[in-house]
């Protein structure tokens, strides 16, 4: 990899470190392992999801969400658990973002995801 592309990439990795968003999901984090077994499960819930959304076919994956949703509803009313989920999302945005930027920013050819 080019240098300054490496350098870069370092400094904004530290950028996002240093972020509103990662702090508070660094937090949020803290708080959440303080209960080891409901940050199990919520591991578990999102391990199952991942492989839900990534693994079945698109006529079943909602039934199969919904059905994962009903299984750990008491677990994701938690406030600590919904803090926590609702920091990484703002966190994934950053990042989603930040790789906007960069394949808009370099001109690179993805208009199949439009069709």
């Amino acid at each position: 990899m080019d240098y300054k592309i490496e350098e870069k990439s370092k400094e904004l990795a530290n950028l996002i470190l240093d972020s509103e968003e990662y702090q508070n999901y660094l937090e949020a984090k803290q708080n959440l392992y303080r209960n080891p077994e409901r940050a199990q499960r919520l591991q578990s819930f999102r391990k199952k999801n991942f492989e839900v959304q990534n693994g079945c076919d698109d006529s079943s994956v909602m039934v199969e969400l919904m059905r994962l949703a009903e299984e750990y509803q008491q677990d994701l009313e938690y406030v600590v658990v919904s803090e926590y989920l609702n920091a990484e999302l703002r966190l994934c945005k950053v990042m989603q973002n930040v790789n906007r930027i960069l394949v808009e920013g370099i001109n690179m050819n993805m208009d199949f995801l439009n069709q």
